[in-house]
């Protein structure tokens, strides 16, 4: 979209699908919401977002190999959140008993700070393809059990059976079982290639020649930069735009100089591209950048 819509367009298109809704993204959730549970939109976004915290939280607690670093304990990609009502705003535990029933009614507000890492979402990849392939293997060769069973069924009834339709249902029935022998066969190579897919796939880190287009793309420039009152739209498209690729800090650090050097534009800066920092050791210089 960064590529083939221009800018004076991709501003119409935020507005005709409202912020919330344009801003969301699969690959790049971390920020912060602010989401009225009335509206069906906002809603259905807020449904997103647990529906990717349940899988971040998941691989989280059986795969990652590293402590709970949730607010609440939960493994919970969730923090800060606040519910604010008609007459008062409380703090609010977003844990699974209200995933399960989420209120109707009220704004919700909170930070969410997605933990997949780069790398880590290819091996999960991996393994669910290897998951698949085994399981369209296995349906394969008892779909082929079945076209052999339901086969030999065919010969010995048509030999001496009195009625020509008890024959034709038992060959109907043998050409489904071959059919599905089929396609499950070819459901089975499909996922061999997902396995040899994810296997080869590697995190890309953007090189300097597409940093410097992604920059060009989004029109930032350190000699230009953009004000703390006209932030918004272009860290709506930041956010969406850093999902092709992952970032150094060095990469981080010269998108900052393209934004209002204001503390609280920075910090929003480094938060759309957390995500997506493939050296996240180097954070500290971040830190140095920003006192």
């Amino acid at each position: 979209m960064i590529t083939n819509v221009e800018p004076q367009f991709r501003r119409g298109l935020i507005n005709e699908l409202t912020i919330e809704q344009y801003k969301f993204n699969w690959s790049n959730p971390t920020g912060h919401w602010r989401l009225n549970l009335e509206n069906r939109i906002q809603r259905i976004i807020m449904m997103k977002l647990i529906a990717i915290n349940q899988v971040e939280s998941e691989f989280s607690r059986k795969n990652s190999g590293r402590g709970d670093t949730s607010q609440e304990g939960n493994w919970f990609n969730f923090r800060n959140a606040k519910l604010v009502g008609l007459f008062k705003t409380s703090e609010v535990l977003i844990d699974q008993a209200m995933c399960d029933k989420l209120p109707k009614n009220g704004i919700i507000e909170f930070d969410y700070v997605s933990t997949t890492r780069p790398g880590a979402e290819l091996a999960a990849a991996a393994v669910a393809a290897q998951e698949k392939a085994i399981a369209a293997n296995m349906a394969a060769a008892a779909a082929a059990v079945a076209a052999a069973s339901a086969s030999s069924s065919v010969e010995g009834q048509a030999i001496g059976a009195s009625a020509t339709t008890d024959a034709t249902a038992v060959a109907a029935a043998a050409a489904a079982a071959v059919v599905a022998a089929a396609a499950t066969d070819a459901e089975a190579d499909e996922a061999e290639a997902e396995v040899e897919e994810s296997a080869n796939a590697t995190a890309t880190t953007a090189t300097e020649e597409e940093f410097a287009m992604f920059l060009r793309k989004l029109d930032l420039s350190a000699r230009n930069r953009i004000p703390r009152e006209n932030v918004l739209f272009p860290l709506i498209e930041l956010q969406l735009a850093v999902t092709k690729y992952y970032f150094t800090v060095y990469n981080v650090l010269s998108v900052m100089e393209c934004f209002s050097l204001d503390w609280m534009t920075q910090a929003k800066v480094v938060v759309t591209m957390f995500s997506r920092i493939k050296d996240l050791y180097n954070m500290v210089s971040i830190h140095i950048f920003t006192t």
